[in-house]
């Protein structure tokens, strides 16, 4: 997977008060992750107190680098519940700090420092007045949830001595995912009845290898909820941009730490501090994030080069010599990558991707492809492409390639959901099936390399014939024949 270098924005960042007028553009809603919440500048790290206008948030350095006004009513703390009633409970806006455990006794809203936007009443009351007042508003952004979790960390840390932790865990977090889905369900539907522009819903990054089951859970909620919303008829759809493959693909060579990846605040040395860094980013954090603001609006052409996080209207062409990196956005239209590099993270496409002839590419982290998926006549090379975690409404085809390809796995590499068959057919190099959901027929056939079929759950035929060497278990199907008949 090719790694993403993050270029430091180098602009005199201003404020968000600094845009307090009623001719602004961008709205940014959310937590203390917009806010640019930085506890290096509270107590007990800081003597003094600091003005709001000392906290950057990536809403302020996307704004700047994309030449537009930004309000950023964001408010540390907050919870989608909170977002909607300032009398449910928070993590820090309106009341106390709870979690770590508390450094103030009340809410950050009413604090001396107070918020980038002034007002008294709830986030949403607040969002609906000024997209109801500001007709220029054409970007929204949104990040909510993450203190929800929050408030039940302690009680998930200690579900690891239960003697079911799993068990303990989900009955910690359901509850909380549950109330998380209703509120966040209202939060977008209101906005919507208000705007009809670009609005953006920012997936969690996991600010510790540790702690990714829970940020995945989060997201997957949060993803879920969009993606309904979006499909329901007269609903205009939500952009997802995923930040928490962002922060994995910029973490790699750290072992997918942000912390040891620079992407984190640093805490400087003191028993309070159980962790080298602070959950929130640093500005190389932060502007990671921004750069995926940016980039939510699409370029107009049809050729891919670059890192997107927006939608590309029509159809979209991969050549050699370019590296196509989606991180939430999508495609319109259909994909056809005939070289070059394409990675699918977060993303959606409205038609069918078609890999021909040459190209690496990794598809995966809750991508969505509504039509097939067909890929042929790759090259030998050593390459290990993969497709992990992808839903396909069609067919998913992977066929007459001497390149290596793990569709599922048993680690690192969730299986993925197919909504027609899955055929994998005269390939040359090593293939792997394993973990897969398949509402259609499995079949796998005359392939030179050594194949395993592990794990799959088959609607229908598992079908296996003509392989030089094929090991495999553990699959659910009607029927399973040929080679695969014991499997």
């Amino acid at each position: 997977m090719n790694k993403i270098v993050v270029t430091l924005i180098a602009l005199t960042i201003p404020g968000a008060s600094a845009f307090a007028g009623s001719n602004y553009t961008y709205l940014a809603l959310g937590d203390s992750l917009p806010f640019g919440m930085n506890i290096t500048l509270l107590p007990p790290y800081s003597l003094t107190l600091p003005t709001e206008a000392a906290f950057i948030g990536f809403p302020e350095v996307a704004a700047a680098a994309m030449h537009v006004s930004v309000k950023n009513a964001s408010c540390p703390g907050e919870t989608s519940g909170s977002f909607l009633d300032v009398t449910a409970l928070d993590n820090g806006c309106n009341g106390p700090h709870l979690v770590p455990p508390p450094t103030s006794t009340i809410g950050f809203k009413s604090s001396v420092i107070g918020l980038h936007a002034v007002y008294s009443g709830s986030q949403m009351d607040f969002a609906v007045s000024e997209l109801k007042a500001n007709k220029s508003i054409n970007l929204v952004t949104l990040n909510i949830g993450a203190d929800d979790g929050l408030l039940v960390l302690p009680q998930l840390i200690a579900c690891r001595q239960d003697p079911d932790p799993t068990t303990c865990a989900n009955n910690v977090l359901s509850p909380v995912l549950l109330a998380y889905a209703t509120n966040l369900a209202k939060i977008l539907t209101g906005i919507r009845a208000q705007y009809q522009g670009t609005l953006m819903l920012m997936t969690y990054y996991s600010p510790d290898p540790s702690l990714d089951g829970f940020t995945e859970a989060l997201n997957g909620t949060m993803t879920k909820v969009a993606v309904q919303l979006s499909a329901t008829p007269g609903f205009v759809p939500i952009t997802i941009v995923d930040a928490f493959a962002a922060f994995q693909i910029a973490s790699a060579s750290a072992n997918h730490d942000a912390c040891q990846a620079g992407l984190l605040i640093p805490l400087p040395a003191s028993p309070l501090n159980l962790l080298p860094c602070d959950v929130h980013p640093s500005p190389s954090g932060r502007d990671l994030l921004a750069i995926l603001v940016e980039r939510v609006v699409p370029s107009t052409n049809n050729t891919c080069n670059g890192f997107y996080s927006g939608t590309f209207p029509g159809n979209l062409n991969v050549s050699t010599g370019q590296s196509c990196i989606f991180v939430g956005g999508g495609v319109r239209g259909n994909i056809t990558q005939a070289g070059g590099s394409l990675i699918l993270s977060g993303a959606t496409v409205g038609g069918n991707v078609q890999i021909q002839g040459g190209g690496a590419f990794s598809i995966g982290n809750l991508a969505r492809i509504t039509g097939n998926l067909q890929i042929q006549n790759l090259p030998a090379n050593a390459n290990q492409n993969q497709l992990c975690g992808v839903t396909v409404t069609g067919n998913v085809t992977y066929q007459n390639s001497g390149a290596p390809i793990e569709i599922g796995a048993a680690t690192m590499c969730p299986g993925i959901s197919v909504g027609g068959n899955l055929q994998v057919q005269n390939n040359f190099a090593n293939v792997g099936v394993a973990g897969n959901m398949v509402k259609g027929n499995v079949e796998v056939q005359n392939n030179i390399g050594s194949a395993i079929v592990s794990s799959n759950q088959i609607g229908k035929n598992l079908q296996c014939s003509g392989n030089s060497t094929i090991t495999g278990n553990g699959n659910t199907a009607l029927q399973k024949q040929g080679q695969c008949a014991a499997f």
